[in-house]
């Protein structure tokens, strides 16, 4: 069983997961957690990503992209 200690953090408390733990349940730094209690449980689990163009491009106030030439085919690709 692993531990971890409560820090403070700003005004809000936290705890570092570490990097065994991540690597074993396929977590990376950034990835969404569900906080639950069940009880005087508390249950984190992994959210999915929502990989939607619309939820990409969410907050995206820029120019539109740019549509680049590549030329012609230079061997065997299909187009």
């Amino acid at each position: 069983m692993t531990t971890a200690t409560l820090t403070k953090w700003g005004t809000s408390a936290g705890i570092v997961i570490p990097k065994a733990l991540r690597r074993d349940l396929g977590l990376a730094v950034g990835d969404k957690l569900e906080i639950q209690r069940e009880g005087d449980k508390i249950v984190l689990t992994p959210r999915e990503q929502d990989w939607t163009l619309s939820s990409l491009m969410k907050g995206y106030d820029g120019p539109p992209p740019e549509t680049i030439d590549t030329g012609e085919p230079m061997g065997r690709e299909i187009w």
